[in-house]
């Protein structure tokens, strides 16, 4: 504006004209003759007259290019500005005016429009000839309005007020100046401030926290521990139940969901911290308060906030580029976070070395390296690299640090060219390191000076000691620079010799000291008081005194360039001691302790012939930014009906009120009342004036009417715990802690010319009062948690849980005590606030930690699906909404600090008031996203819900109720608890001799995972992916420069993300996709790469590599595997797991260690988890009822946010790969997309799809952003499939159905990837079978078949599900390998695609793009050949350009196909019984002689496998469900029982072949069917199969004929189960096994029913004797799944005399039999035994077990074992493998069922699978194992190795009589001495170690 006003100086005032100066009120008269005239907004000369009555001379002054027509609104807004009347009857006019479309706000167009109206009219009124500058006042208003903003008239008139160019235009054309509405109230202001501050403490106070400071650290609970604590829950309980008291005018459905954000802080931290503003950052201030960093822009007045920080901030600082900040924290582990000040993105956490607090930070070495101190008496120095926030040194200073220093260059560079600076410095032979300034920062101490200098990676120091120079006064601040030594006011310079760097410290007998190059020392200037800041400016250095004066020195300090004194000023502040002075250009910014802000103009120049300056001041204080001191117990809102400003006011300890502007958010108002605030409320009466009431700590109750000076008072002698008045004024009611609520009643308008009515409460205090909306009952809240209806005005009290009225309340306010007390001393800190209502938007609640919890509706609440907010650093002692609910406030108890949020709901596009349809044939009313609880509808979502999505959640859900306590822990063994058995041992086992410690100790073994046989494949998806290994200069060059780069292009597209492109209509959303060009790169491509597989299956990650079918093993967890993630440099895996706690395992794919190992607040198990793209946070979906989400900063294992998001089931997490604070869930009906906005977890945005087309209910089952990089903007949108099989686009907003049935069925997953070169496709995956291929305009390029790959040509079944659960790609150059001694396949690029089935297998597809030629001519004719018209109406030219173009190409797609694995996946799925435990089950079994496994599972499928080279050789489907499998002991026999109680012995006989390929080696069997055993009567399925010892004699269980569970009835079938035994005596070539004998037990044939399953007795375990003579079965539960009840009490052997038929009654006449092999797991005596028992403390080991003794299944329970004598192995029911001594067999004939733990013995454990072992096969040899899990659908193969045999018998057995002649072994107690005395001593040190280095 400064040409304009230029042209204005030198104008001549206007001439006289008959329509200037008019009133307002005559120009509205004007204006309304204008309207009924005129049609536009041009009026002619007719027109002109019939206005205004004017002549044609006067038209003419307006009608400057003489066209005959005028512009009204130059014309009217010319009128208004040279009118008669006060300023802000102009500006109104002028407002309404320009507010076309009557909204009552104007945008920044309008606003341009407006003065460039009134710019033009001016020139024309004052004869100015010149034009104006559009483009002037276009930048003008940008500096202070944003783009999409709108102003209302109040903000209008206060930017007028305050806007410097408004003030000088007026002056200039001689009109009135605006004044401030407030300027009365701004020197009241300032006179009660200066009261305020003569009775504070006018000591200095101390700007740092101290070591010593006794300031409590802030509790900074974590959310999911409070979440999880029963408190809560009970909390919520409460809080519904008085929700539900309430009446509620409209039905709580059909409603938008609810949101809420931060959008004001009042609040300054001035005391104890070093600095809290920091350098000015370009046109925005940065200061903090409680847990909130403020991004204040002072222009526009609007604040950002940084709410990633946990604890309170106490310090900050600025890089030299003024984007990059560091802010540390207050806490016992405080974090320093890294962050940028304009996206408010984080850019890294560093944690883990400081202790207490961080209070001192300093960016330097280019921004590349921060130095940071703690707080400690000797103050630790650590310094970060902040690239990978490393730490690059670790030291400490003497003493306490009190300042931290960056040396500031103040010397010019156009002295020389860099390159001739360069020059210097290389010819110089020893160059000074402590010249580069940039490497370097200074640490002051109050004694010391040190100056630390980074130089050929190594840290110099020079220091300077205060007592060397004889100062005895401490250092208090500092200001380093970079100078000209000789003149420092001449910046330039031609010889670096002339360059100092110079330290300029304050000191606190007031004296200024400088210091050249730390080696001369001259004390400048001294002043009286204490230097309390010193910084330095363009013209030379600043000093801030303790006596409120601040002092401008040239740098030389020859010159005192001016003083300023702050209690001169024209206005009053809180407090005139400085805290910090920050230089902003020409101005200053001063802060004091009490929070006031300054604002100091200099307008200094400088003359540099003579040193001279010439000063102008001006001075005003920042009313925006205030501390608020004390702790904080009041807050009210006064709402005049009479105007649409809005105050906010709050009080506490400090005796003072602060009020502040809703609208502007200044601070309008303070006073002092002389007591600490305890409760505070505010009323307007009809008349328009109004009350405040106070309650006080001491008992009394302030009255202040209408602003008085001296405000009347009641005293009750207790404090006042609250106060309300009723809204239509005739009451105050008081809650006083002296167990009474008083009623003051108004009379004449007074409330206290009558005695108050009042109420006891007998064993409780009333601590929150309300009234209900007609004001004739109000509500106390007590300390016992009950809530009394009060009557007026009888007083009559009922308690309100009582009472069935409900209550007509649209707002309650009330407070929620978290200790129920009746003490008349409880403390205030004991009681939250919360709000709930009938007609209420958003229902809130305080919680521990600073919380604020707030839900949409009643149904959330009861769910707990609402938000959280953070930002407090204390708990919330006060809530407060406004009454139009579109903001409310919480002020903190003891953070200073008050919130203003603000309430919004999702847009429009995401509506939730949409009802789902209803079903007419069903009659079923779906439940809709419009409310996120099933708790009503909840029968009715599960006919919706899909199948497979029933079989993924019930995957994940954990059920298993063993504590997790029990895992991982030793066990020991002893003996049985069958005494048969013992004796029968007895001759077996040799002696176990109690004394011989040997004899107890763990067996020298170990076991070694070696292979895994299958992965988990149709539970659930997403469970294959490839993972990348790069050579070393590879990875070498990714954590490089090249990571570097990606980075800072994901940053640099990320800032773009956050400007959103103009949405083209909905019609036009589809062409608009298409038109994009420049699309994104999805997958990193790299050089010499190595492609491996990592799957899940169980409890293991596997990372496979297909080139030599090896495997590694990931086995840090200790629960079933339910999902991965992969990190986006493709080299780190996330796993998430199902336990009551699940954990999410980062590890390292290339030697799976692990990284980290995070904890989370889910519960039941972890559903889906996602790295995002630049690989800061992990996103994890809970399978909790609530499916609630967490997002976790992984590197520093933070919670970043936490909420839960409805009971409704999420199917698919991603990232927006460009904007980390951004991800989209989809599920049921909905995508939704969720922001992060510091802690707080937001629902955004909803997208439903369409209800009408999708009547059964529709599952959004997968999603992937696609991201387009339009000119310099990034868009995304994102591509969905359904359970229908449709292809989706949400864009704009909108579901879009781009493909309908894109597959037949199911579309399980889908991946955008570029394979064609540039080019970007779209692949799905359906349950349909088919992969396709789409671009990205969904043309089908290519698909294909997975049955058609030709690898399931052996009979898989159509009703095998063959379809693709997982999918990815693989684009990267593969390295040279050599395949063998003559072939090298050349290193080459490969696209690949990796494929897991729902059938468990695995295989890959690889690209091959194909150029097909056809003649353009045959094209044409192929398009017109039945069209002759027209195809002769082509002309020569198109014949011509055929002849120049005969042929085109076009691109196709061909596969290679490779399948590396095929597994078992049983398929079936009971979704009546929802969890499949039982139907999973493997059976194998081992070839005695030959490396070969044969494993049946459920799908019906036979697979032989050479366990050697670990292949598989051949694939069978048999038609039938196997129960039982085994092979002779000759290997020749294969014998396969059935559920249908077939069995069938098949020809297995296998030979080596002498020559041929590797794979080749084996003749495979026949396989043919030598005999079916049938018994037609017999329908039980077969439980097990053995052989005899010779194979002569085949035994084979059945099992129990009982009815199954869903034909259960009252008639039960009580048929036992039985034991066909088959020999080969009397055999023929047909039949080569004859039925020997059926065994049954008619006292063990009766059958057992529970609740959810038949059980009956049946034999499981058998075994011969050598000779064949005997069987000894084991008889035990067996339910309907034929899977056997291994903690069976019941259970029972018998030993059957084949020979004679009968059970053998006397053991002892057999007990000298040898049996083939002993198998009797479930009666092992086992126990745990706690790790602290062993090793610690053994109080610790028995306060554990007793502290478990209520658990569930303390005693181990084995499932299966296997004699590797002289060892036994065992697997548990917990899937846990145990290796044990077979001496633990040994039976004492003293046998007592309780054994002592001294008398058992140790064993191996290692945990393998999730479920009970329910198999172990070994080799005849051992040396390995493979053992299978009832669940877990994957065979593991171990490594049984050996160890140094008699390894335990090392210093076991020595004389303890025999003298120590080395001193080598403590005694007993002097290594007690040892352990309980050093080791705390050596912790301690361990911990200040820690903290230091």
């Amino acid at each position: 504006m400064g040409q304009f006003l230029g042209h204005l100086q030198n104008a001549q005032p206007p001439q006289s004209n008959p329509l200037l100066n008019n009133s307002i009120s005559k120009l509205r008269e004007y204006h309304g003759s204008f309207q009924s005239v005129c049609d536009t907004f041009s009026i002619d000369l007719t027109e002109f007259e019939q206005i205004f009555g004017s002549n044609e001379t006067m038209f003419q002054i307006w009608d400057t290019d003489n066209n005959g027509l005028i512009n009204a609104l130059e014309l009217f807004s010319g009128l208004i500005i040279f009118a008669e009347s006060n300023f802000e009857e102009k500006a109104r006019f002028l407002f309404d005016l320009f507010d076309f479309n009557e909204l009552n706000s104007l945008s920044l167009i309008d606003l341009d429009f407006m003065l460039l109206s009134c710019a033009n009219a001016t020139f024309k009124i004052m004869q100015i000839n010149n034009e104006v500058n559009e483009e002037e006042i276009s930048d003008f208003l940008s500096n202070f309005f944003s783009d999409n903003q709108r102003v209302n008239i109040s903000q209008f008139l206060k930017w007028c007020v305050k806007t410097e160019e408004i003030r000088q235009f007026l002056q200039l054309i001689k009109k009135e100046a605006p004044e401030l509405k407030v300027t009365a109230q701004a020197e009241q202001l300032s006179q009660k401030i200066d009261v305020l501050r003569q009775v504070s403490n006018k000591e200095f106070r101390r700007k740092l926290l101290l070591p010593d400071s006794k300031r409590p650290y802030f509790d900074q609970r974590n959310l999911g521990s409070i979440l999880s604590s029963k408190a809560y829950h009970s909390k919520i309980q409460w809080i519904s139940s008085l929700a539900k008291k309430v009446y509620a005018p409209q039905p709580q459905v059909f409603q938008k969901d609810v949101y809420a954000k931060m959008n004001w802080v009042y609040g300054f931290r001035g005391k104890d911290v070093q600095s809290n503003t920091d350098k000015a950052l370009n046109e925005k201030m940065v200061f903090f308060t409680a847990c909130i960093i403020i991004v204040y822009y002072p222009k526009i007045n609007e604040q950002r906030h940084y709410l990633e920080h946990e604890s309170e901030v106490i310090s900050v600082a600025v890089a030299n580029n003024l984007s990059l900040m560091a802010s540390g924290e207050y806490a016992e582990q405080p974090a320093i976070h890294i962050w940028d000040n304009n996206t408010l993105h984080n850019i890294g956490v560093i944690k883990g070395v400081h202790q207490k607090g961080v209070h001192l930070l300093t960016f330097f070495g280019n921004d590349e390296l921060l130095a940071s101190c703690g707080i400690r008496a000797a103050s630790p120095i650590l310094i970060y690299n902040i690239k990978d926030f490393s730490l690059v040194l670790s030291t400490q200073v003497n003493e306490f640090a009190v300042d931290l220093l960056t040396i500031k260059n103040l010397v010019g560079s156009f002295g020389g060219t860099i390159q001739q600076r360069q020059q210097q410095t290389s010819q110089q032979s020893q160059p000074n390191p402590f010249k580069k300034y940039e490497n370097s920062f200074v640490v002051c101490t109050i004694q010391q000076i040190i100056q630390f200098q980074y130089y050929d990676g190594h840290f110099l120091t020079k220091e300077i000691y205060l007592e060397q120079y004889n100062l005895s006064s401490p250092l208090t601040c500092a200001t380093a620079l970079s100078i000209v030594a000789k003149e420092p006011n001449l910046k330039s310079y031609q010889d670096d010799s002339e360059e100092a760097i110079v330290i300029i410290s304050g000191h606190q007998d007031g004296s200024v000291i400088l210091w050249e190059s730390f080696e001369t020392m001259e004390q400048m200037t001294s002043y009286k008081d204490q230097i309390v800041c010193i910084t330095s400016y363009q013209y030379g250095i600043i000093i801030g005194t303790d006596a409120s004066t601040i002092h401008l020195w040239d740098f030389k300090f020859k010159n005192n360039i001016k003083n300023i004194d702050l209690t001169a000023l024209n206005f009053k502040l809180f407090s005139y001691v400085i805290s910090d002075i920050v230089v902003a250009g020409d101005k200053l910014l001063v802060s004091s302790t009490e929070g006031d802000v300054v604002e100091i103009f200099l307008q200094q120049k400088q003359e540099h012939s003579s040193n001279q300056f010439g000063n102008k001041l001006k001075a005003n204080r920042i009313n925006y930014i205030v501390q608020l001191s004390g702790t904080l117990q009041a807050l009210c809102i006064l709402e005049r009906p009479d105007s649409d400003d809005k105050l906010v006011f709050c009080a506490g300890s400090q005796q003072t009120v602060y009020g502040f502007s809703l609208e502007t958010h200044e601070i309008v108002d303070v006073w002092t009342i002389g007591d600490q605030v305890s409760s505070m409320d505010c009323i307007n009466f009809e008349d328009g004036g109004a009350v405040f009431a106070l309650g006080t700590v001491s008992g009394k109750v302030y009255l202040r009417l209408d602003w008085e000076e001296t405000p009347r008072w009641y005293d009750f002698k207790h404090q006042v715990n609250d106060l309300k008045f009723s809204s239509d004024t005739s009451c105050l009611v008081c809650a006083v802690q002296d167990a009474f609520v008083y009623v003051f009643f108004l009379n004449n308008t007074s409330y206290f010319q009558t005695a108050p009515k009042k109420i006891h409460f007998e064993g409780e205090l009333p601590i929150c009062l309300d009234f209900v909306d007609d004001c004739k009952v109000f509500i106390v809240g007590t300390t016992n948690k009950n809530q009394y209806k009060i009557e007026l005005p009888d007083m009559k009290s009922k308690l309100l849980s009582s009472e069935n009225e409900k209550l007509n309340s649209t707002t309650w306010v009330l407070q929620y005590p978290l200790t129920s007390s009746g003490n008349q001393n409880s403390k205030k800190e004991q009681y939250l606030p919360l709000l709930i209502g009938g007609d209420v938007k958003i229902f809130l609640a305080a919680g521990e930690g600073g919380y604020v919890y707030f839900w949409r509706d009643r149904e959330q609440l009861e769910t707990n699906c609402g938000g959280f907010l953070r930002g407090h650093a204390s708990n919330v002692s006060r809530l407060q909404m406004t009454k139009t609910q579109d903001v409310f406030y919480t002020v903190g108890t003891n953070d200073n600090t008050l919130i203003e949020w603000k309430i919004d709901f999702i847009n429009d596009l995401a509506d939730f008031s949409k009802p789902f349809q209803q079903d007419d044939k069903q009659q079923i009313n779906k439940p809709g996203l419009n409310n996120f609880s099933m708790a009503s509808n909840k029968q009715d979502f599960n006919q919706t819900i899909d199948e497979i999505f029933k079989r993924e959640k019930d995957y994940c859900f954990f059920l298993n109720n063993i504590s997790d306590k029990f895992r991982d822990n030793f066990v020991q063994f002893r003996a049985t608890n069958q005494k048969m058995l013992n004796g029968l041992l007895q001759e077996l086992i040799p002696p176990f001799d109690k004394k011989q410690h040997v004899m107890k100790r763990a067996p020298p073994l170990s076991l070694t995972l070696d292979y895994i046989y299958g992965f988990l494949a149709y539970d659930k998806r997403r469970t294959l992916f490839y993972v990348h290994f790069y050579n070393k200069q590879e990875k070498k060059k990714r954590g490089g420069q090249q990571q570097q780069d990606l980075k800072s292009e994901q940053r640099k597209r990320m800032e773009q993300m956050n400007q959103q492109s103009i949405i083209l209509p909905v019609q036009f959303q589809k062409e608009m996709l298409f038109a994009k060009q420049a699309l994104l790169p999805y997958d990193d491509s790299h050089n010499d790469c190595q492609r491996h597989f990592v799957y899940i299956t169980s409890r293991i990650a596997v990372v496979y590599n297909p080139l030599n079918n090896q495997q590694k093993f990931y086995e840090g967890h200790r629960f079933k595997i339910t999902c991965l993630a992969i990190h986006p440099l493709k080299c780190f895996v996330a796993t998430g797991e199902c336990a009551p706690r699940p954990c999410i395992h980062v590890w390292n794919v290339f030697n799976t260690e692990p990284v980290k190992i995070i904890k989370t607040n889910h519960k039941n198990g972890i559903y889906d988890l996602v790295f995002s793209r630049d690989s800061l946070f992990i996103v994890s979906i809970g399978i909790d009822e609530t499916y609630s989400i967490q997002v976790t900063s992984w590197k520093n294992e933070t919670i970043i946010a936490f909420r839960n998001s409805g009971t409704f089931p999420i199917c698919c997490v991603m990232f927006n790969p460009y904007n980390r604070y951004e991800f989209a869930t989809c599920g049921y009906q909905n995508i939704t997309i969720w922001s992060l906005q510091g802690r707080n977890l937001i629902r955004s945005q909803v997208i439903l799809s369409d209800e009408v087309k999708y009547t059964n209910g529709c599952f959004i089952t997968c999603l992937s952003y696609i991201s387009y990089l339009l000119g310099d903007k990034i868009e995304s949108d994102i591509i969905v499939g359904n359970n229908f099989g449709d292809l989706a686009l949400v864009a704009c907003g909108k579901y879009i159905v781009v493909k309908e049935r894109a597959h037949q069925k199911m579309i399980n997953c889908l991946k955008i990837s570029e394979i064609l070169g540039d080019k970007v496709v779209i692949i799905t995956c359906g349950e349909d079978e088919y992969i396709k291929i789409w671009d990205t305009k969904f043309n089908l390029i290519n698909e294909f078949n997975i049955r058609k790959t030709g690898f399931f040509q052996d009979g898989t079944p159509a009703i095998r599900n063959l379809s693709a659960q997982s999918i990815d790609i693989f684009s990267c150059r593969v390295p040279k390998r050599h395949l063998n001694e003559e072939e090298v396949e050349e290193s080459h690029n490969l696209s690949v695609m990796l494929v897991g089935t729902r059938n468990g297998d695995i295989l890959e597809a690889a690209f091959q793009v194909e150029f097909q030629g056809l003649k353009l001519q045959q094209i044409k004719k192929q398009e017109s050949h039945s069209d002759d018209e027209h195809s002769n109406s082509h002309d020569s030219s198109g014949s011509e350009q055929q002849q120049r173009q005969p042929y085109t190409t076009t691109e196709t797609l061909k596969f290679n196909y490779s399948i590396y694995m095929r597994s078992h996946q049983s398929q079936f799925f009971d979704s009546k019984q929802q969890i499949d435990f039982f139907n999973k089950k493997m059976f194998i079994t081992l070839h005695p002689t030959q490396p070969i496994m044969v494993s049946m599972g459920e799908d019906q499928k036979l697979i032989l496998w050479d366990t050697e080279n670990n292949s598989l050789l051949l694939v069978k489907n048999m038609g039938m469900t196997p129960t039982a499998i085994r092979l002779s002991p000759d290997g020749d026999l294969l014998v396969i029982g059935f559920q249908n109680s077939i069995v069938v012995i098949m020809d297995s006989k296998i030979q080596k072949n002498a020559i041929g390929k590797v794979s080749e080696r084996y003749l495979l069997p026949t396989l043919d069917i030598i005999m079916n055993i049938k018994d037609k009567d017999n329908k039980m399925a077969v439980l097990n199969i053995e052989f005899s010892h010779k194979g002569d004699m085949i035994a084979i269980s059945y099992d129990n004929a009982r009815s199954q569970k869903d034909a259960f009835d009252s008639k039960l079938e009580k048929e036992g189960s039985f034991i066909c035994s088959v020999g080969q005596q009397g055999a023929t070539d047909k039949n080569l096994y004859l039925k020997y004998t059926d065994i049954r037990c008619p006292q063990l044939n009766e059958s057992y029913q529970n609740d959810s399953d038949t059980q009956g007795v049946a034999a499981y375990f058998m075994t011969f004797s050598q000779d064949g003579n005997y069987l000894i079965i084991y008889y035990q539960l067996i339910n309907n799944q034929q899977t056997r009840i291994n903690n069976d009490p019941q259970g029972a052997y018998v030993i059957w005399d084949l020979n004679s038929n009968t059970s053998v009654k006397n053991w002892e006449t057999i007990k000298n039999i040898q049996w083939k092999k002993l198998n009797f797991p479930n009666s092992l005596h086992s126990q745990y035994q706690f790790y602290d028992s062993l090793i610690g403390d053994p109080k610790q080991g028995q306060e554990q077990e007793t502290n478990l003794t209520n658990e569930t299944l303390i005693n181990p329970v084995m499932s299966v074992m296997v004699d590797l004598s002289p060892f036994l192995l065992c697997g548990s029911t917990n899937g846990d493998l145990h290796l044990v001594k077979s001496s633990c067999l040994y039976y004492d004939k003293d046998f007592i069922t309780e054994i002592s733990k001294k008398q058992k013995c140790l064993a191996k454990s290692y945990s393998a699978h999730v479920s009970f072992v329910n198999q172990i096969e070994t080799h005849q040899n051992a040396q390995y194992l493979y053992t299978t899990g009832i669940l877990d659908e994957c065979i593991m193969k171990w490594k049984l190795t050996e160890e140094q045999q008699n390894w335990d018998l090392d210093y076991l057995i020595y004389d303890k009589k025999q003298a120590d002649l080395f001193q080598e072994v403590q005694e007993k107690e002097k290594f007690k001495s040892l352990f309980s005395e050093l080791l705390p001593l050596r912790q301690g040190d361990i911990g200040q170690g820690q903290e230091c280095g």
